[in-house]
Formats: C-alpha cells, structure tokens, sequence
C-alpha cells in the first residue's frame, strides 16, 4: 500500500452522521464540496443496509472505499487505487477497536457531542503512521471570502476586517486547525492588518 493514496477515513454514526473525518493529504482539504456531499450520502445510505460486523469494498466514481461496519458504527476509508484487502481490513479493524475501547459507551448516550472524538485524529495517524488532517467548513468560507476579495469584491482593509471578524468568532480548538490548513493563505494578507487588539496579536501570531 502507497500511503500517498490513501484520501481519507470517515467514522459514521448508524444514521450516517460523521463522528470522525480525517484527511491523508493536505491538499484534499479543498476537495470539491459536492464530491464530499455525494460520497457521505451514498456513504449513509449504505451503512443503513450493511450494519453488523461487515467488511465491504465498493467503487464510488474513482475512488476505491473499504468499509468495515459494526452494530453502533461505520467506518470508511477512501483510496486513490486499490489496496490488498488483508492490509485495509486489518488497518480498518484497528481504528475499529480502538475506537470502540475510546467511546462504544459514549456514542450509546442520546446526545453526541461531535467535537468529543477531535482527539481520536491523533490515533488514526498513529495507526496509518501518517500525520492527519481535519475537513472544517468554516475553511471553505474564509477560502470563499478571500476569493472574493481577488475578484475586486472587497479592498484589502474591508478583506482584513471580514477576516477578523470571522476567526474571532471561532473556538481555539477549530482556530488552531484553521491556520494550521491554511494559515499560508490568510497570512498573505493579515500580514498588512493594522489596529489590532492585543488579544488578537497574540491569537494570530502565526499569521501576522
């Protein structure tokens, strides 16, 4: 197995809500949102007719998806070519178990709290020995709202202040992830902000 082809690993509730979604290649995090959209769906669909203690390969479009599903949860992982089935069963089957050890008695309660399994990204890297990313969809607004401001839409001070306006509105956990993805763009930018608080010059250190 090319590690460089593995795409992502979703971790799916019974109805097809997404527990964990993590991301093997930096640049898949601008991956169009309807791909995203179409392979959830089918994703969900599939999970509610499969539940038990299943292992499945299926082809989506071009994408090769190994599914290993248990009674309370699915797990997908999504590849650019196919991959041996010994080797993407036993890779599901460990984030499988480790995540049943980590939250088989959390996800039963009636109210999920999604941020609870942020922490689980780091054992997905662990078990695939790869550093992984997270898909957050405030990402694709700010990346929409610089576009704007290319195209002649907004001027560089009007661009700055949406910016701030929009990071200050986040937690630290998903502001850290933010400018981890994609604090290379926003800094092409926020380098020229000015009258900032000193909270703020702290919070954006990284992209001032």
């Amino acid at each position: 197995m090319n590690i460089q082809d593995l795409e992502f690993l979703l971790i799916l509730s019974q109805q097809g809500e997404i527990y964990v979604h993590r991301v093997f290649e930096r640049s898949l995090l601008h991956m169009d949102k309807e791909t995203f959209s179409s392979l959830f769906t089918s994703l969900s669909i599939f999970s509610k007719q499969f539940f038990g203690s299943h292992f499945e390969e299926i082809t989506l479009g071009n994408k090769y998806v190994y599914i290993k599903s248990y009674p309370e949860f699915q797990i997908a992982l999504s590849s650019k070519k196919p991959i041996k089935k010994k080797i993407s069963q036993n890779l599901l089957e460990e984030v499988g178990e480790a995540f049943r050890i980590q939250y088989l008695d959390y996800i039963k309660n009636e109210v999920v709290e999604i941020s609870k399994f942020d922490e689980f990204g780091a054992i997905v890297g662990q078990i695939f020995g790869i550093e992984t990313y997270i898909y957050l969809e405030e990402q694709e607004k700010i990346l929409n709202l610089l576009d704007d401001a290319i195209e002649g839409r907004y001027n560089e001070r009007q661009t700055i202040r949406l910016i701030l306006s929009f990071l200050d509105q986040l937690t630290d956990y998903k502001l850290e992830i933010l400018l981890d993805n994609i604090g290379d763009n926003l800094r092409l930018i926020m380098k020229n902000a000015k009258d900032l608080t000193k909270l703020q010059k702290k919070r954006y250190a990284k992209i001032l």
